[in-house]
């Protein structure tokens, strides 16, 4: 019998500032492309996206965004620690407007497996230093591995 775990988010000290950038192609079947230029965890300076243009691109700037863990994604935070590079994963949606918008960002792998199975955009950026000390923290003391279970085989003579 499972038992039930409590849910327990915890928030990194600072705010995410992402910055993306939009180049835009011409011609019949062209399509513009988006390029994540840096993710920045600083304090916020807005809540709505700026924009620079140059005649074929735009940089837009969101600032304010939550890095969040749940203690129910240990596992993918646990394989994110394993992995030769860590990373964090932006989590976007094209608005009405076909500007791309972060939704979220992520330290979940399956979880941005997710969003991409959606059609969402999900773009990887290495992760910090001052995050992954406080990722290991948090993973540390709620990751609880699922003891592996032999899967029954079925009677196939029936």
């Amino acid at each position: 019998m499972k038992t039930q775990r409590r849910l327990v988010r915890d928030k990194f000290p600072n705010t995410a500032t992402v910055f993306l950038r939009k180049l835009e192609y011409t011609g019949r079947w062209a399509l513009d492309r988006w390029v994540l230029e840096n993710v920045a965890l600083i304090e916020p300076t807005a809540e709505h996206p700026r924009q620079s243009d140059r005649e074929t691109e735009s940089l837009y700037v969101w600032s304010g965004l939550d890095l969040v863990v749940e203690s129910n994604r240990c596992e993918g935070y646990y394989q994110n620690l394993l992995s030769e590079q860590h990373k964090l994963f932006v989590i976007c949606r094209m608005d009405e407007r076909r500007i791309l918008q972060p939704l979220l960002i992520s330290l979940d792998c399956d979880e941005a497996a997710v969003h991409m199975e959606a059609d969402d955009t999900v773009f990887p950026h290495p992760l910090p230093e001052s995050v992954i000390g406080w990722l290991e923290k948090f993973v540390l003391e709620y990751y609880r591995p699922e003891p592996r279970q032999k899967r029954k085989r079925e009677d196939w003579k029936d």
